[in-house]
């Protein structure tokens, strides 16, 4: 197994300035409830800036020089900051015998908190945002890589951004369905505690807990509970 090359290329291009999603303020309504996130017309838009994503990665070939039809993977791209979120997974396949010649096709599964994905595709640095899980099943935008590639033994760094939008799910203007959800707990003292756990309190910190397994934070799934439904606020 060699150190991914094919990230190489993101190096290639200077990263295209998007219009198309970034509308001015004063057109958009700000979500209380989805950090980043506005409502334009009948869609919901999110725009991820541009941050600096390390991790691991690996070529796999048959040969000891990078040649086409090579894989490189990386598992678990995650900002530099030392946020776990978004993470992204990347299998990029080199498309000519001489890599340098031209950039790799990326299919790109990016994480948010929360557990929701979007998958991005096409040759760096403009990929494009076809769907995704949930939600964001039919999600379309686009993520952008710029030029400031680094490679270090087996890891890599390099520095993307995020634009994208999928219907409003509910036609409220925060995007959010006003009523709890009954699946969402956090763990308190070693026993599950759900939405009504969470609101019981003159405590604002229980709303900030989150799902042991999506990180959800309970503003965001028990809004009735946390009175951040938007006829409660």
């Amino acid at each position: 197994m060699k150190v991914i090359l094919a990230f190489l290329f993101l190096s290639s291009a200077s990263a295209v300035e998007k219009k198309n999603l970034r509308i001015p303020l004063e057109n958009k309504l700000l979500l209380p409830l989805v950090p980043g996130a506005r409502v334009i017309g009948n869609e919901i838009c999110i725009s991820e800036p541009e941050k600096e994503y390390v991790g691991q990665a690996v070529l796999i070939g048959a040969g000891f020089i990078p040649t086409q039809g090579d894989v490189s993977m990386a598992n678990a791209l995650t900002p530099a900051s030392g946020q776990f979120f978004p993470s992204i997974k990347a299998l990029c396949t080199i498309t000519a015998l001489n890599p340098s010649d031209s950039p790799p096709f990326c299919t790109l599964e990016t994480t948010f908190g929360g557990g929701k994905k979007i998958m991005a595709m096409g040759t760096p640095p403009d990929l494009v945002v076809m769907g995704g899980t949930g939600e964001y099943s039919r999600a379309s935008g686009t993520m952008t890589t710029a030029r400031d590639f680094v490679r270090d033994s087996d890891r890599i760094s390099f520095n993307a951004r995020i634009d994208f939008c999928y219907p409003n799910p509910t036609g409220n203007p925060t995007g959010n369905p006003c009523e709890d959800d009954p699946s969402w707990y956090t763990i308190h003292k070693g026993r599950k505690k759900g939405c009504a756990w969470a609101g019981n309190d003159a405590k604002p910190s229980r709303c900030s807990k989150t799902h042991p397994d999506t990180l959800e934070t309970a503003n965001i799934a028990c809004p009735i509970s946390c009175e951040k439904c938007p006829e409660l606020i």
